[in-house]
């Protein structure tokens, strides 16, 4: 009998430890990071790169977005990828970055350090880009300015340049070039669940689960060699 509970704690304490590892990110995958605001979780990869965000509350909806640096038609490809489809709602695109996703969290700094945001690095201002308008020769987008110094954190609309090498002079934004550093898309898209960290309970309901499974098993087997 003691053989027998010894065996069975023991499948219990590995079915409790897959469970965790099922339930939380790896390590070397991206993590998802509660703010505390709402039910924004920030996506980091393992670098610590801030590379998006699940659940951004935009307009009544909830939002993901991912940033991305290619061009405007390897990401939106047309008009019908983009989720602004005018400057007003690009607009609250951009502030609800600024608000909820552009920040600094007990852990994290990505509102005082841009250069962690994707897309951004060596630099201390991150313009990260919605678009809303297809132009004969230009995308036009609202930009969130997301700086080391936050007295020149803004938003800007109706933008349809990018900021050229070196920081020269503006230049349009063709629809297939590629964005300089300092500068990244934002790419929405309606969020599918308003929480994707599982609940204290629903951990506890699998792992009891679990318990009962092996038990059964074990109790089945026994019965079994003593016919």
């Amino acid at each position: 009998m003691k053989h027998l509970i010894e065996t069975c704690f023991k499948k219990i304490t590995f079915c409790v430890v897959l469970v965790l590892l099922c339930s939380f990110p790896s390590l070397s995958q991206a993590a998802l990071i509660p703010t505390g605001n709402g039910n924004v979780l920030l996506d980091v990869n393992s670098n610590g790169i801030l590379v998006g965000a699940k659940n951004v509350l935009v307009g009544g909806e909830f939002y993901d977005v991912v940033f991305e640096s290619g061009s405007y038609t390897q990401i939106f490809v047309d008009e019908t990828g983009l989720d602004a489809d005018e400057s007003g709602k690009a607009q609250q695109f951009s502030f609800a970055l600024l608000d909820q996703v552009l920040i600094n969290t007990a852990s994290l700094v990505f509102d005082s350090n841009p250069a962690k945001i994707f897309g951004c690095s060596g630099v201390t201002d991150c313009e990260v880009l919605t678009p809303y308008l297809l132009g004969p020769s230009s995308v036009i987008v609202a930009k969130a300015n997301n700086s080391n110094n936050e007295a020149r954190d803004r938003v800007t609309t109706n933008e349809n340049g990018a900021l050229a090498p070196g920081g020269a002079r503006p230049r349009p934004l063709p629809p297939g070039s590629i964005l300089v550093s300092g500068q990244v898309y934002a790419n929405w898209s309606p969020a599918v669940v308003a929480n994707d960290i599982p609940e204290p309970s629903t951990l506890l309901i699998i792992i009891a689960g679990c318990a009962a499974l092996i038990f059964r098993r074990k109790l089945m087997r026994i019965n079994l060699q003593r016919g």
